[in-house]
């Protein structure tokens, strides 16, 4: 009965968030983008990247999200809660939405990939990917350090592999 009543508060929280009409809106989009986080993976990481960014700057060049950081983190988080199962759970839909959100309100964060090994014996690989601000993990409750050198960023400008040539 706990973890039932645990899953009602939690998505009473999350409802509770979205209390104003810019707040609805921004949260109706946070549901649309991030229900379609499965559909953009399977694109090619630069073309993503070229998606997004083309995206960011036209929304940049109507003046952007208006909204505050800490609304926008509250309202993507409260989709995500609020979206399953409708939504993925886990950190690439929630990563790429938030860098999505996060970017067009003006913030400099840059979306990681990383890997880590959980057993080279058996060649297993597991994947994270968090959001870094001046270098630094953001918005992470995630260990990030446990995972190696990110094997990509977005935008790729910052992109690792761009290096690798």
């Amino acid at each position: 009965m706990r973890t039932l009543w645990t899953k009602v508060h939690r998505r009473w929280a999350a409802a509770q968030v979205v209390c104003s009409p810019g707040l609805v809106w921004l949260f109706l989009r946070a549901v649309g983008f991030s229900a379609t986080v499965p559909l953009l993976m399977r694109m090619r990481l630069p073309a993503l990247d070229r998606l997004l960014e083309r995206r960011i700057a036209l929304a940049s060049a109507g003046g952007g999200d208006k909204n505050k950081p800490e609304e926008i983190v509250s309202c993507v988080e409260s989709a995500l809660t609020l979206g399953w199962p409708l939504i993925r759970r886990g950190c690439l839909t929630r990563g790429l939405t938030l860098y999505y959100f996060l970017r067009r309100a003006g913030l400099d964060v840059v979306l990681c990939f990383g890997t880590r090994w959980l057993d080279k014996q058996k060649d297993q690989l597991t994947g994270h990917c968090w959001l870094e601000r001046g270098g630094k993990p953001y918005l992470e409750s995630e260990g990030c350090e446990r995972y190696a050198d990110p094997i990509y960023r977005l935008p790729a400008t910052e992109s690792v592999l761009a290096d690798r040539g």
